[in-house]
């Protein structure tokens, strides 16, 4: 749905917020550190929206008649714990760089280290806040009937048919 198009294409923007807050704080140009790490916190959020979504609609992939909050916030919690270990994963390979510092050698790498953890921030709390609540408020609940059938066509009926 159009909706949930936009509930997605939404989130990937406030997803980066952390990522570029955290860039700025180490200065105000943007290298190519601070860009590689934008460019990973980008792909990274879209991996985390369409994680959570996927899991938010359920096994039909669309959002019931019955889907509730609880409902709703039920599934995303299952996504919760992959998100977890995925983000403290990459947080544990990027905090090294974060505390070495800007040494010689890590010109690139500790710009994007910094710019990758406060993306990873702000994208789990997209994802697993903001995004389930958007879900809600946004996108509307479906029927359960299936779409009617087509009618099968008449026959043609023979011109010059006489009863």
């Amino acid at each position: 749905s159009w909706r949930l198009a936009l509930v997605a294409t939404a989130a990937l923007p406030l997803s980066l917020t952390g990522g570029l807050l955290t860039g700025l704080f180490n200065g105000l140009t943007f290298g190519l550190g601070e860009l590689l790490g934008m460019l990973a916190v980008l792909g990274l959020a879209a991996r985390y929206v369409a994680l959570v979504l996927a899991t938010i609609q359920g096994p039909d992939g669309r959002r019931g008649s019955d889907d509730d909050a609880a409902t709703v916030y039920g599934r995303a919690e299952e996504s919760f714990g992959s998100l977890i270990i995925s983000t403290a994963a990459l947080a544990a390979v990027a905090l090294p760089f974060v505390v070495l510092g800007p040494r010689p050698g890590l010109e690139i790498l500790h710009p994007l280290a910094l710019v990758l953890l406060g993306g990873l921030v702000s994208s789990l709390v997209v994802a697993l806040f903001l995004l389930p609540s958007a879900y809600l408020h946004l996108v509307p609940q479906q029927d359960e009937e299936a779409p009617p059938r087509h009618e099968e066509e008449p026959e043609a009926v023979a011109a010059g048919a006489v009863v």
